[in-house]
């Protein structure tokens, strides 16, 4: 059952930022209520839950470490590797990740995303689909990305 969100009304303000802490804050919001989510449905609108899993996944895994505190991990080929990170969420308490679709067991949120990473790495030099793992974002240099994460005080933001 997907939960009322004020995120839907930001969305024409062009506040992206703004836009995920708000799905963020419903996603958590959710999982606290109802418990673990493990078969990975959606709080979200259809719509909302599509922008943070075609594209914009980044912006919401930093909104949920934001709010909870939770280390931000992706899919990718690791530390070195020719591809990159291709999806992103937080690593929850139980080892469960939360994403835009709710909480997923690790090991399914792995085979749902490692097909993206082998699709852009297959015809790529260098590319190993055995190293295909669910890492920190730090290895992919998310502190540099996002450096409001380099601050070791609490946000405001934050709801635990």
């Amino acid at each position: 059952m997907r939960s009322p969100c004020d995120a839907d009304s930001l969305e024409h303000q062009g506040d992206r930022y703004a836009l995920a802490l708000s799905a963020a804050r419903a996603i958590v919001g959710a999982e606290t209520v109802n418990g673990p989510n493990a078969s990975g449905t959606s709080h979200l609108s259809p719509a909302l839950e599509e922008r943070f899993t075609e594209g914009e996944c980044d912006l919401l895994s930093d909104a949920l470490h934001e709010v909870t505190g939770l280390p931000v991990v992706a899919v990718g080929d690791g530390d070195g590797g020719v591809v990159g990170w291709v999806h992103a969420g937080v690593r929850m308490p139980s080892g469960d990740i939360l994403d835009a679709r709710g909480a997923h067991d690790p090991l399914t949120w792995l085979d749902d995303w490692a097909p993206f990473v082998d699709a852009y790495g297959e015809d790529l030099e260098g590319y190993d689909a055995e190293s295909v793992e669910v890492s920190s974002a730090e290895i992919y240099g998310w502190r540099e990305r996002w450096p409001h994460l380099m601050s070791d005080t609490p946000s405001e933001n934050r709801t635990s």
